[in-house]
């Protein structure tokens, strides 16, 4: 029997890529202080009225659709014990089925919303009071 596959590799290229490994975690210590002056920039910003809305309509949407899930899944298992056939799982069915098509509609229109420019502006420095000397 032959070899089923073979493994071969360069040494020459180790010390390159412990090199690279090795700066980029350098990297992580030696801009600690720039990258925590970016975050607290950020973090000093306040959404944009339109993205905290368009935030409260997700938020609002995703209990809906976890709502619709359960019930669904609850259906889905009475259909299995009772039948599929029987007029009261078929009429529910059909209006579960109904709101979960509309649903998809409104994610879908709620996603192609989500695009912005600005997120968020900045905040002004809270005022400093002077203290007497």
């Amino acid at each position: 029997m032959g070899n089923i596959f073979s493994v071969s590799f360069s040494t020459e290229d180790i010390p390159g890529h412990c090199c690279d490994c090795a700066a980029s975690q350098a990297n992580y210590i030696c801009k600690l202080e720039e990258n925590q002056v970016t975050l607290s920039s950020v973090e000093a910003m306040k959404r944009l009225d339109q993205v905290q809305g368009w935030l409260s309509k997700v938020e609002e949407m995703e209990t809906e659709v976890i709502q619709l899930i359960g019930d669904g899944a609850r259906m889905i298992g009475e259909k299995r014990l009772c039948g599929s056939c029987c007029l009261k799982h078929y009429i529910s069915s059909y209006k579960l089925g109904k709101k979960v098509v509309r649903k998809i509609q409104h994610v879908v229109t709620l996603m192609a919303d989500e695009r912005f420019k600005e997120v968020a502006d900045s905040v002004p420095p809270a005022p400093v009071e002077a203290l007497p000397s």
